[in-house]
């Protein structure tokens, strides 16, 4: 595997879900969608989490899953947005290539392990397949469902 920096952004407060809860931290069948990112790159020397909102929380989550993560915070993370993690946390990597991942996604692992591996240059999206920008449905205990 070529030497990857990985940043993944976990500052925002996630407003548009209602559960006051960081959406890294957002389970879906019972383990944390951080937890998932970080199980797939277990491999990877240099991954690179930003915090803001809740971050007491989310640190915690991280070192108990990857004590090797280094952790990067966003204090203006209400006002700066993704892009503003990534620069946060960007300083000082020493590898050829750098890849950002928002922290509320769910990556295919196969998928997952072609983007480590790439040399490419890329940029991944979606088509917008929804009018309503919340893409989960919630029970009554806040499970995803």
């Amino acid at each position: 595997m070529n030497k990857k920096t990985v940043i993944i952004s976990c500052a925002g407060m996630g407003t548009r879900l209602g559960m006051s809860t960081p959406k890294c931290l957002v389970k879906v069948n019972g383990r944390s969608l951080i937890e998932m990112m970080l199980n797939q790159l277990e491999d990877v020397e240099d991954i690179r989490v930003v915090v803001g909102y809740k971050k007491d929380e989310v640190i915690s989550k991280v070192k108990e899953i990857n004590p090797n993560v280094k952790i990067y915070v966003n204090d203006n993370y209400s006002n700066t947005g993704t892009a503003g993690s990534f620069w946060s946390a960007i300083d000082g990597t020493e590898n050829d290539y750098v890849m950002a991942i928002d922290g509320d996604l769910i990556i295919n692992p196969i998928d997952m392990e072609h983007l480590i591996e790439s040399t490419d240059e890329f940029i991944c999206g979606e088509l917008t397949n929804t009018e309503n920008p919340v893409l989960v449905t919630l029970d009554d205990n806040n499970n995803v469902i």
